[in-house]
């Protein structure tokens, strides 16, 4: 993956009160499309009945890809990449011999 590409695609399923098969099998392949490329994909805000469609379309999301709000999906990409950029940058002091 591009250090300037999207490391994270959040999807907000507020505005979703219903999904067909179809519109499942959708959300299903642009997620799928997505982590091909390392892009971890949440969802936020999923109505009960349209995870039910998911899962029975076949595609399941695990529990950690899963948030209540979007803020909180926004929260927990910003604290992985923040993460993830003191991992790759070392340690910020100097180790003393």
């Amino acid at each position: 993956i591009d250090e300037n590409s999207p490391r994270y695609f959040i999807i907000d399923c507020s505005s979703i009160a219903y999904v067909d098969y179809m519109g499942a099998k959708a959300l299903a392949e642009t997620a799928t499309d997505q982590e091909k490329r390392g892009v971890t994909v949440y969802l936020t805000a999923v109505k009960p009945n349209v995870r039910a469609v998911l899962d029975a379309q076949g595609r399941h999301f695990s529990e950690e890809c899963i948030f209540p709000t979007l803020h909180d999906a926004l929260s927990i990409a910003e604290r992985n990449e923040s993460t993830a950029e003191n991992a790759v940058k070392g340690p910020a002091v100097e180790p003393t011999e």
